[in-house]
């Protein structure tokens, strides 16, 4: 899927997005949620949009986690709350997170 834009600002496209989330959090320009998909499984999923804005406008673009986007900011307790779809991406986002922590850290030791 490309980019869906029309939106005049980021507040109005997040509070679009979110609507029907069960939970949600936004990373920069990432957008992660998590929804149910209601179909024949009836399950929850990680869906992360992508924000951006061009000519003016905002848009986003969705990538489910069984897409295996290549972005891991996806908040930890996330991973917890629903069923593994990309065992390989969540090693991601949680060696994403440990490096966050160790830079965090170091960073710490430094000042």
């Amino acid at each position: 899927m490309g980019w869906l834009y029309g939106w005049k600002s980021k507040e109005a496209l997040v509070k679009e997005l979110t609507e029907g989330a069960v939970k949600f959090k936004l990373v920069g320009n990432h957008l992660w949620t998590i929804r149910w998909y209601g179909c024949e499984e009836n399950k929850p999923y990680i869906v992360l949009f992508l924000l951006s804005k061009s000519g003016g406008a905002y848009g986003y673009k969705a990538l489910s986690e069984s897409e295996g986007p290549f972005y891991y900011s996806c908040p930890l307790s996330f991973l917890a709350e629903v069923p593994v779809a990309r065992p390989w991406w969540r090693e991601k986002v949680r060696e994403w997170h440990r490096e966050k922590e160790i830079k965090k850290a170091l960073k710490k030791l430094v000042a």
